[in-house]
């Protein structure tokens, strides 16, 4: 017996059955979808397959992932001061550095507590660490661009 739309029900349990098995079998499986299964009904694969093809076809726009990163580098060389490691006592890398380049022959400055000298070779060698991350980086961005110039191409 078939339904108002012509549809037999035996047919459709059998439908059913191989679209379980598929997402049994297949679909959960899948480096993308690993775990994947329907909170209610499987029929939600549907919608989760349209939504990420939609996601697919709009990939985060390079701009703004480029201004993520900017902001990102921007964040650890403010943070970079900040590093510490129990060799240096409780102190971070600011002061390691501040004094590593301390001059007893300058004035200590009311602010910071430390001679200009030492706030300039603090200052110098975070923004020199900082410059070389930032390089580095661009190399693989630069690198990056080859490969998907070299993807797209071939």
């Amino acid at each position: 017996m078939s339904d108002e739309m012509g549809r037999d029900p035996a047919d459709m349990e059998a439908v059913g059955n191989a679209l379980m098995d598929a997402i049994e079998k297949d679909f959960a499986s899948h480096p993308f979808m690993k775990g994947w299964h329907p909170a209610d009904c499987p029929t939600e694969i549907v919608g989760d397959l349209l939504n990420a093809l939609d996601e697919a076809a709009h990939p985060v726009e390079a701009e703004a992932l480029e201004d993520g990163l900017e902001k990102a580098l921007k964040r650890a060389g403010e943070r970079l001061g900040g590093v510490s490691i129990e060799r240096m006592g409780g102190d971070n890398l600011a002061v390691t550095l501040c004094s590593h380049f301390d001059n007893p022959d300058q004035e200590q400055d009311d602010d910071s507590g430390w001679t200009a000298d030492a706030v300039a070779g603090c200052d110098e060698t975070l923004s020199a660490i900082h410059a070389h991350y930032v390089a580095a980086l661009a190399t693989l961005r630069a690198r990056s661009g080859i490969l998907s110039a070299e993807k797209e191409v071939g």
